[in-house]
């Protein structure tokens, strides 16, 4: 299995959900090196569960309302379904190994042992959003060498890797549960209403994203006021629903500028009316004007 690339900007069904095929029907896993300092990986949530250790620097985290730092060597567990981030801290290099898999690698069936008793319990209580990796207690060592192990199979795929990487992975999920409440705050009422909000309200942008919208229109989809959804998006996202929406137009259009479009169409399926605008605010975020930026970048 060859590493795969990162790209979260670009395949969401009609929720807003990343619809990103993880490895084959066959062995649903796929293995990640990311240089979070050059590509961060931005607002997503996905069916499938994921661990990432952090390789070198240090990497601002957010799941869910959560928001921390794991250093170098630390790692984490992210339930199916959480709405998550990762950053790279200002002037740092960063770099992760990850793997997104389907629960049913690990689970089995349905009406399996494996599935009723070690998976189940885990994704579909909520309260779970994650669950650290610490580098510093003798079972997050254990979990780190067996993620470590499975990513180095994952990408060289030695005879029999399919059941050494789903062995792995299932010790480290009941490794986990086994000390989660160590490594984990269970979130409360609050924190799970405030995140279904910010997804649905994300789906809207993340989808139609190239269109007119406005506040009211983002507040609406999740059937709260202008003013909680500006509450919402500040104390999570740290910035206001309009200015999400501005940062996401530009990502999508930097995504572009390796096709054939012209500058004045990819600002226009990013929603921007006004080319003048367009290109101040992609200087702004990105040090260039769109054509300067695929003069020096772009391969087309």
């Amino acid at each position: 299995m060859a590493l795969s690339i990162c790209d979260t900007l670009s395949v969401l069904d009609k929720t807003g959900k990343e619809i990103i095929q993880r490895g084959s029907s066959l062995f649903p896993a796929a293995c990640y090196l990311d240089q979070i300092s050059l590509a961060p990986v931005p607002w997503h949530w996905h069916d499938e569960l994921e661990i990432f250790i952090v390789m070198s620097g240090n990497a601002e985290t957010v799941v869910g309302t959560d928001k921390f730092i794991l250093h170098a060597g630390e790692g984490i567990f992210i339930n199916s379904e959480m709405l998550h981030s990762v950053t790279a801290l200002p002037g740092e290099e960063c770099i992760l190994k990850s793997i997104c898999w389907h629960a049913h690698l690990t689970g089995g069936r349905d009406d399996s042992i494996f599935w009723q008793k070690y998976t189940k319990p885990l994704i579909d209580d909520r309260t779970i959003a994650y669950i650290k990796i610490n580098a510093d207690t003798q079972h997050g060592l254990t979990e780190k060498s067996l993620f470590l192990d499975a990513w180095q199979q994952c990408v060289e795929e030695p005879a029999g890797y399919e059941v050494d990487v789903r062995y792995a992975l299932s010790k480290i999920l009941i490794s986990l549960m086994e000390h989660e409440n160590t490594n984990y705050r269970h979130r409360g009422e609050k924190a799970m209403r405030n995140e279904e909000r910010l997804k649905k309200m994300l789906s809207l942008i993340h989808l139609h994203y190239g269109e007119p919208l406005t506040i009211s229109q983002i507040a609406d989809t999740a059937s709260i006021s202008v003013s909680e959804a500006i509450r919402c998006f500040k104390s999570t996202l740290e910035t206001s629903p309009i200015q999400y929406v501005k940062k996401y137009r530009l990502e999508k259009a930097l995504a572009m500028m390796d096709t054939g479009l012209t500058i004045s169409e990819i600002g226009n399926k990013c929603g921007f009316d006004d080319m003048s605008y367009f290109g101040k605010e992609f200087r702004k975020m990105y040090g260039a004007s769109p054509s300067e930026w695929r003069k020096d970048h772009s391969k087309v």
